[in-house]
């Protein structure tokens, strides 16, 4: 979290300094600078789960000062992702801070449902209003969704590349759906799909599959998808995990972006899924284990 925290700084002074040209970047499918490889995607990931990581900080922890640190630390992050604007961080933080919610609501009873789901909902609305890079993404979201929905190139698109990768990644699946068509040959499948489709498309617009279930299941076929669903379902197998509600809000947050995004195809990427569900597991378990003593 100390790491996190320095880094969302100084990436926050970046923006500072050159708030006017950050704003307009915004309009244009760019963010401002971050730090760790300059990977906004998976920074704002583990930026999200990390606020879930000091919720329980706080819960453990009886000292004063240390609640104060560590609840401040969630109201820091949850204001920086927002004026980051990485929508896959965005995604994980509202679906880890919605499953703490319904469990604390299954916990404490339904009194708490307005006040969970009105903080949620009013979160987006505040940042609309008076957060420009929040402001701008959305209008740039608009803006690219006119163009991909009706399925035309646009240069420098951001969601677009994305849809497309997807739709590329179905019809590779389709050709070969039991064996697949390789994780190499997908390259040559997708890259392929993207000039028939768009001929003018430069090369570094041309993107795998923007999901691992489809990425496994074009790469290698029906039995690769299986292994997927298998290893996402694995952890519900467990009756210490489903039953632990921070397991399940860092669960439930990172398995969502399977759908729209590949996190794991990369070191970092690797590091970040691995430990939030190492730290998550290691929780959950402890938990289970200090309730059993204490039945004993």
């Amino acid at each position: 979290m100390a790491v996190l925290f320095v880094t969302a700084c100084q990436s926050l002074w970046q923006y500072y300094v050159s708030f006017e040209e950050s704003n307009k970047g915004y309009g244009e499918a760019r963010v401002m600078q971050v730090g760790l490889y300059s990977d906004h995607i998976r920074i704002s990931v583990a930026m999200a789960l990390s606020t879930v990581m000091a919720w329980h900080a706080g819960m453990v922890n009886g000292k004063r000062w240390h609640k104060v640190m560590v609840y401040g630390y969630i109201l820091f992050q949850l204001a920086y992702l927002h004026i980051l604007t990485a929508r896959t961080g965005l995604v994980v933080l509202y679906i880890g801070m919605f499953v703490l919610a319904l469990a604390y609501i299954a916990q404490y009873g339904k009194k708490f449902i307005p006040l969970g789901i009105g903080m949620l909902m009013l979160m987006p609305v505040l940042a609309y209003w008076f957060i420009p890079s929040f402001y701008n993404r959305v209008g740039f979201a608009r803006y690219d969704f006119g163009y991909y929905s009706k399925q035309e190139y646009r240069q420098g698109s951001s969601d677009g590349f994305r849809y497309y990768s997807i739709l590329s990644g179905i019809e590779a699946f389709r050709s070969e759906p039991l064996t697949g068509v390789g994780f190499k040959g997908l390259h040559e499948v997708n890259g392929q799909w993207f000039r028939t489709h768009f001929p003018e498309i430069r090369d570094e617009e041309v993107i795998q599959p923007s999901s691992a279930f489809v990425l496994h299941g074009a790469a290698a076929g029906i039995l690769g998808l299986l292994v997927f669903l298998s290893f996402s379902l694995l952890p519900l197998t467990e009756r210490s995990l489903w039953g632990n509600r921070y397991f399940l809000a860092i669960y439930a947050a990172l398995s969502a972006t399977w759908l729209f995004e590949i996190l794991p195809e990369n070191q970092y990427g690797i590091f970040v899924v691995g430990f939030f569900l190492s730290w998550a597991w290691w929780v959950a378990e402890s938990s289970m284990l200090e309730k059993n003593e204490n039945n004993n």
